[in-house]
């Protein structure tokens, strides 16, 4: 079976995982940007 991703809704601090206000939800594609680059990732 191949990876399950995630997409966090609300969240501001992705370290505390029970933060007021967001949800995790299930995808069901993903769509790369064109101009998307891990380069910007910090």
């Amino acid at each position: 079976k191949g990876r399950e991703y995630r997409v966090a809704l609300g969240k501001h601090n992705l370290v505390e995982e029970a933060e007021e206000g967001s949800v995790f939800m299930g995808t069901s594609n993903i769509i790369v940007h064109e101009k998307w680059s891990s380069l910007f990732i910090r």
